[in-house]
């Protein structure tokens, strides 16, 4: 965990009123990232084709009926919901926003 000022601050006679702060945040930020990264990018699961046109039809279909999307990458949804802090329907709608667009190669 790190805490950090993300604002240089106003800039007054040449130089940022926060400058020193945000150097030092900046570094400790760094450091925390090399630190913890994964040694390999995370990668939402594969579904065949045919399952996930199924699922955004089966989408389309509950946003015209007004019912409850399917969540299009479970992992995701799970992640958004537990370290994310959104609610079940913005969980849902993010991870199937983030998922259609992975799919689409955007």
């Amino acid at each position: 965990m790190a805490c950090i000022t993300a604002k240089k601050g106003k800039l007054r006679n040449g130089e940022h009123s926060y400058q020193a702060e945000y150097e030092v945040s900046r570094k400790a930020l760094e450091k925390l990232i090399s630190e913890r990264h994964l040694p390999n990018p995370w990668k939402m699961p594969t579904k065949s084709w045919v399952s996930s046109t199924a699922t955004r039809v089966n989408n389309a279909l509950a946003a015209v009926l007004r019912l409850e999307p399917v969540v299009l990458a479970n992992e995701l949804y799970l992640a958004l919901r537990s370290y994310g802090g959104l609610s079940d329907r913005d969980a849902k709608a993010e991870a199937n926003k983030i998922a259609r667009r992975s799919m689409s190669g955007d």
